[in-house]
């Protein structure tokens, strides 16, 4: 790839970082227009925000069909009650640990109203900077993790890289691939994943596609999980083939379709074998609706913290595989 290609990429990754998409109301806090702008720009044959906050765009009119998905939601929280002299209790929208996020800075979205995060026996609560702001909070306002960008060089910490690392990807793909006249490509930056409610099998079903891939952020060395069931990706290594996950397993043929490319075409890879219960992604929304599908995920450190962190050269890769893909489809 070339250095402009990841130049627009990291351009493509701080604007949709820097934008909240809390899930279940992603169009309400932004993120589905902050890409529907982008996608429109590219000129494609059709562009919409749906009713569940997807964004869907088609470009190409070949009756060869792929599907690229990449969820746009990103965890948070709501708060569930503010009891006054007692604080401001949150739920939890997606899973935290709450031993990650004690002390984390955030805010409320609709007000800007800064503060951190608590945990109180096993309770979350919201902390307002200024206290005397804590009466202008209200029942079922959102909160989200403060938006931060930073990039050294080599290394992203962000808030949200789970997954606007895979909608910077696809983005960027769009702009740059080759797309053969036989072709065309669905693009679908889901809502609801991080809530189990991801709508993309009813896109899948309506588009009917011949294959389809989804882009989401793989787990980073190093984390709790047992490794003598799991083969967990490495910072460094290139993208992330995921061979299993809740309710899936990719069949052979694809994962050996992905790996010839990444051989061929001297593009890094690494496979990607989570707990089955913690490998979620819409791939299974995928195979339900009969499409042959596979998953490249880009290695994530610190998912769902306030800094979580990834190489963009893993997110290079990527792109290289993906667009090596669409382009021999």
């Amino acid at each position: 790839m070339e250095a402009q290609d990841a130049k627009n990429y990291l351009r493509l990754l701080q604007k949709f970082c820097s934008v909240p998409g809390i899930s279940g109301s992603e169009g309400k806090t932004g993120i589905s227009g902050a890409i529907l702008e982008e996608l429109n720009a590219m000129d494609p044959k059709r562009a919409f925000e749906d009713e569940f906050g997807n964004v869907i765009a088609v470009f190409g009119s070949g009756n060869k069909k792929i599907l690229l998905d990449a969820h746009i939601d990103e965890v948070g929280f709501e708060v569930a009650e503010n009891i006054k002299g007692r604080g401001i209790f949150l739920s939890e929208i997606g899973q935290m640990n709450p031993a990650n996020i004690e002390g984390a800075r955030a805010y409320v979205i609709s007000r800007g109203i800064k503060g951190k995060i608590a945990v109180r026996e096993g309770l979350m609560m919201f902390v307002p900077d200024n206290i005397q702001e804590a009466d202008n909070i209200s029942d079922r306002d959102l909160v989200s993790f403060e938006r931060h960008f930073e990039f050294d060089g080599e290394k992203v910490k962000a808030i949200a890289l789970d997954n606007r690392v895979g909608c910077a990807a696809i983005a960027e793909i769009i702009s740059s691939v080759s797309l053969p006249k036989d072709v065309s490509i669905i693009t679908v930056f889901s809502s609801g994943e991080e809530m189990k409610r991801s709508t993309v099998g009813q896109i899948a079903a309506k588009y009917k596609p011949d294959f389809g891939i989804v882009i989401d952020a793989a787990y980073a060395q190093p984390i709790d999980m047992d490794p003598s069931r799991t083969s967990i990706p490495e910072m460094g290594n290139g993208c992330a083939i995921q061979r299993l996950g809740e309710d899936f397993v990719v069949k052979d043929s694809v994962i050996e379709r992905f790996e010839n490319l990444a051989r061929e075409n001297d593009i890094k890879c690494q496979p990607e074998i989570p707990l089955p219960e913690l490998g979620r992604t819409n791939l299974p929304y995928l195979e339900k609706n009969g499409i042959e599908a596979g998953a490249i995920n880009i290695p994530v450190r610190y998912q769902h913290t306030t800094y979580s962190e990834f190489l963009v050269s893993d997110a290079i890769e990527a792109i290289k595989l993906i667009k090596v893909f669409i382009e021999n489809f």
